[in-house]
């Protein structure tokens, strides 16, 4: 697995963090959904307070995303891309850089980018955001085969995942 993350610069007094997997039932698109629940049940994240700190899975949220924003100072969203790269990759992307990225950063028509957009146009977004995007191995849509739907990293893999975004959140001093 790789990792690309750059350093990021955080306000001084966050108060509100809001971790939100986004993604759907098929396939690795399940990614930011393990993600956020390995960093819920994990104590990678214990030095932050119980109020300070949400988790939210959304499944294909479209411009619906604009109203998970609200009310946060920080949004980790965490989403399956599919960029090319071996599936696993983390790549971290903040505020503009996730409207001026060259790749998709989601699996999802109406995706995250969208959604900020549309969440700017509106003067809606007083959060700083950070996108973790996953490389996915496999996207499917909906299969009466239970093994299509079945996401292609280990619980090992995924929680490897967690524990270096949360690495990369402390770091960077929340």
């Amino acid at each position: 697995m790789l990792h690309t993350f750059s350093q990021g610069e955080y306000p001084a007094a966050v108060t509100a963090i809001r971790i939100i997997g986004i993604g759907s039932p098929f396939g690795d698109d399940q990614l930011g959904w393990y993600v956020a629940d390995a960093l819920k049940h994990s104590c990678y994240l214990d030095h932050l307070s119980q109020q300070q700190l949400s988790y939210i899975k959304t499944d294909r949220p479209g411009a619906g995303l604009v109203e998970l924003l609200r009310g946060a100072d920080l949004v980790i969203l965490i989403d399956a891309m599919e960029s090319g790269d071996l599936p696993g990759t983390v790549r971290r992307f903040e505020d503009n850089e996730i409207e001026n990225a060259a790749i998709p950063l989601s699996s999802h028509g109406f995706g995250v980018a969208s959604a900020l957009a549309l969440a700017q146009a509106l003067n809606d977004i007083t959060a700083r955001i950070i996108l973790y995007g996953i490389e996915a191995h496999k996207m499917s849509s909906a299969s009466p085969l239970p093994e299509v739907n079945k996401c292609t990293l280990s619980q090992g893999d995924i929680n490897v995942i967690a524990q270096k975004i949360a690495a990369d959140i402390s770091l960077s001093g929340v």
